[in-house]
């Protein structure tokens, strides 16, 4: 007989013991890997953590300038050309009502897309980005950039240290030289921005080698070993920080 018991939606314990289900075993959860079973478990977003005490003077205005003119070049009918910053935040869905507390205030979400380096410290410590190049000296690395700063600022950090470390090689769509690199690593680097679990520790990598660059994030685990074409499932979880990116798509550039 062969029953299926699908995933449960809270995490339970036994006789005060969390376990974690894997093919037809029951394994014993130390205490560093119940952080992972409430976050799988959880159905909302740490990105729409509330902050009460974070201001509007908690944001770097420039990048508020800096997507409208992006917005600009690919709508100019969009309706943050004309928005405050305050307007382009709510519309963003970047300042809300926690439902536990009734508090309002901007998210963390906010903090990470406009946040200033004091706004980070407080709503994220353990976020950055760290960017190696290791093409000589694979040990440690020949070049690096530790990016800290807010998503927006650090889209360009990454893109310009991508750019000083790979070739761009010559190549024709039709009649238009385009830039292969710039397209490959636009992809690469907006996804390991966006996509990922910013409570974890786990610092998000860039690492160029001499053949090939590879990305690391941390994302909540929905399976245990490795993720090939075959086993991969995907698991919809509508964010505020893609979405947010989605409103300008082409402004990575």
């Amino acid at each position: 007989m062969c029953i299926r018991v699908p995933e449960s939606s809270q995490p339970h314990s036994f006789k005060g013991t969390y376990y974690d289900r894997n093919e037809d075993g029951d394994y014993k959860l130390a205490n560093y890997l119940l952080t992972n079973l409430f976050l799988r478990k959880y159905d909302g977003h740490s990105e729409n953590k509330v902050f009460p005490h974070l201001r509007i003077d908690d944001f770097v205005q420039e990048d508020f300038d800096f997507v409208r003119k992006r917005v600009a070049l690919y709508d100019r009918e969009h309706s943050w050309i004309n928005m405050s910053n305050e307007d382009i935040l709510h519309s963003a869905k970047m300042h809300l009502r926690d439902d536990r507390t009734g508090e309002e205030g901007y998210t963390l979400a906010a903090a990470l897309m406009f946040g200033k380096g004091n706004a980070l410290a407080m709503t994220c410590p353990n976020y950055k980005t760290d960017a190696l190049c290791r093409k000589e000296d694979t040990d440690r690395y020949d070049d690096r950039d530790v990016v800290d700063c807010n998503l927006i600022q650090a889209y360009g950090r990454l893109m310009s240290f991508a750019r000083k470390h790979t070739p761009d090689r010559f190549y024709l769509e039709g009649d238009r030289r385009i830039s292969i690199r710039d397209i490959i690593f636009r992809e690469a680097i907006s996804n390991l921005l966006i996509h990922r679990e910013f409570t974890y520790p786990y610092p998000a990598t860039l690492t160029i080698y001499k053949e090939t660059f590879v990305t690391e994030n941390w994302n909540i685990p929905y399976m245990t070993g490795r993720i090939t074409p075959e086993n991969l499932k995907h698991i919809l979880r509508i964010q505020p920080l893609p979405l947010f990116s989605d409103n300008w798509t082409g402004l990575m550039i």
